[in-house]
């Protein structure tokens, strides 16, 4: 219950788009931690899940760097 109070207690200084990414992540990192700590195995579907994940977070990082490069251009002319 603890890990989950300074989890929700360190998302509130992030802004909301970065605390989305992070969340999404959440599952990847439990995951890792099951196989890396409690020697799990890493099934075709759990690494296709991840992959999907990272990708995914990956495409939203490079949307909101897209986004804000346009949206200077943008305010500059």
């Amino acid at each position: 219950m603890l890990p989950y109070i300074f989890y929700t207690k360190g998302l509130e200084g992030v802004e909301s788009g970065k605390a989305s990414i992070i969340a999404n992540v959440e599952p990847v990192v439990a995951a890792l931690t099951g196989v890396v700590f409690f020697h799990e195995t890493l099934s075709i579907w759990t690494l296709l899940g991840v992959c999907c994940v990272l990708g995914g977070v990956i495409l939203l990082a490079k949307g909101d760097d897209t986004c804000k490069d346009s949206a200077s251009s943008t305010a500059s002319t």
